[in-house]
């Protein structure tokens, strides 16, 4: 019980920082990833990497917590089937 207490601590504070990050994305961010991706291609190096969607980072959030508090856990269970179907209808739309 009391690790299922430490993780939804962990939980709560990720997703406040995912979230606030998914509704306000730093411009500097993106700006500096392209910069970077610009110059990799210049220079002829590989491909750089991308800019990680902030949808996506929240959503592999969700999951990883969501499996850290175990099967027996209602809400971890509805946060990864949540997840799931936000993801469908966005494929769908």
């Amino acid at each position: 019980m009391l690790q299922q207490t430490d993780v939804m601590c962990e939980l709560v504070e990720d997703i406040q920082l995912k979230t606030k990050e998914f509704l306000h994305p730093n411009p500097a961010s993106r700006a500096k990833m392209s910069a970077v991706k610009g110059i990799s291609k210049l220079s002829g190096q590989a491909k750089a990497q991308t800019y990680p969607q902030p949808e996506g980072v929240l959503g592999e959030s969700m999951i990883t917590f969501g499996k850290k508090l175990g099967d027996d856990s209602l809400y971890g269970t509805w946060i990864i089937v949540e997840v799931i179907a936000c993801t469908v209808r966005e494929k769908l739309c």
